[in-house]
């Protein structure tokens, strides 16, 4: 999946393009979280209990649903779109249509597997999250010419001390809508405020990550795999100049579901493409939020706009498929090259 920098330019690009005519606060809290859909269900997992399985189930099916519900539940309070509120569901929503886009694109070229090798071939930790951050940092510099050491991404997810109530209620009407057996969860409520406090802890650990952090990392005595892993999950201050991580030269690579149509997009191509749907997701949220329309008609208008299929292979039904197909960028020998390097010789610029 695109990580949380990348969700967030790209809801507020998405909204701000789609919506200029409104003052939906693209600066609020709200929106960034709301970016971040259901991953916040993903990161740190420390407390329980958790609300995994619901983070993996909105990521299988069910989003446009969700998120129909949740702008309901919006509408019978009489919350206007122009509200924090508002700016929370758009990007909730929104969070769909990049993951649909950027998924295929991230599995081929940093795979899918588990966090730990299996086999003596397998990469020694996971790719797919430094390719994620890798993206974010590209983004975050072409699309707002900042960089992850100057943008306090925390200040712009984080909405308070404790879930506020609105959103906790927008996420318990999106999983009640999906989920039936969320409608019985007795500690629904304590997930998910679980799950805020949880993400919320991950951002502040990975928010403007400095090259003397890096070095903290770099230095360590942990075995060499685990401190890679711990820095896949860190946005890099500097970026491997060998590798087109953007794929800006059109090289071709495959949906890993399909081994026969390839393609050739950049990262460039697949943000526009997503941000045509997006625009046109946003709009269609914002008429069906208006006075006058029905609630069975704005849900199915908003489910329709933002679509059932699922967040990782653009499959409506079952689980996501068997992914057979993928082409791994050398990230794991860059950048295990790069650790023993530095603590051979702490002198040697680290991108290299």
């Amino acid at each position: 999946m695109p990580s949380q920098i990348a969700h967030l330019v790209f809801a507020v690009e998405a909204i701000s393009r789609g919506l200029a005519d409104l003052t939906v606060p693209v600066e609020s809290p709200w929106l960034g979280l709301g970016a971040q859909g259901p991953d916040i269900f993903y990161h740190n997992r420390r407390r329980r209990p958790s609300a995994l399985g619901y983070g993996a189930l909105l990521h299988r099916r069910g989003y446009g649903a969700a998120v129909a519900a949740m702008a309901e539940s919006a509408r019978e309070r009489a919350v206007r779109l122009e509200s924090s509120l508002g700016a929370f569901v758009l990007a909730f929503a929104t969070h769909a249509i990049l993951d649909r886009e950027f998924h295929p694109f991230i599995n081929y070229r940093a795979g899918w597997g588990a966090s730990a090798p299996r086999v003596a071939t397998d990469p020694p930790f996971q790719l797919h999250p430094w390719l994620e951050r890798a993206l974010d940092v590209i983004i975050l510099h072409r699309r707002w010419n900042q960089s992850p050491q100057t943008l306090d991404v925390l200040a712009r997810l984080d909405c308070g001390p404790d879930l506020p109530a609105p959103i906790a209620h927008a996420y318990c009407r999106a999983l009640h809508a999906v989920s039936p057996a969320s409608r019985t969860d007795a500690h629904l409520a304590l997930r998910l405020r679980n799950a805020y406090h949880d993400a919320i802890g991950f951002y502040g650990a990975t928010n403007l990550v400095t090259l003397e952090r890096y070095e903290e990392f770099l230095q360590s005595d942990e075995p060499v795999g685990r401190r890679a892993r711990w820095i896949s999950l860190l946005h890099p201050p500097v970026l491997p100049e060998a590798l087109d991580l953007a794929n800006d030269s059109h090289l071709p690579w495959y949906n890993p579901c399909d081994v026969e149509n390839p393609s050739y997009e950049s990262i460039e191509d697949l943000w526009e493409r997503a941000m045509r749907e997006a625009i046109s997701v946003v709009c269609a949220i914002a008429g069906a939020w208006g006075d006058g329309v029905s609630a069975s008609d704005a849900a199915a208008a908003i489910t329709h706009a933002v679509g059932d299929s699922n967040l990782s292979d653009g499959r409506t039904i079952g689980r996501p498929c068997r992914k057979r197909n993928c082409s791994l960028l050398p990230l794991d020998r860059w950048l295990l090259a790069v650790m023993e390097q530095r603590r051979a010789d702490p002198g040697i610029h680290w991108s290299r």
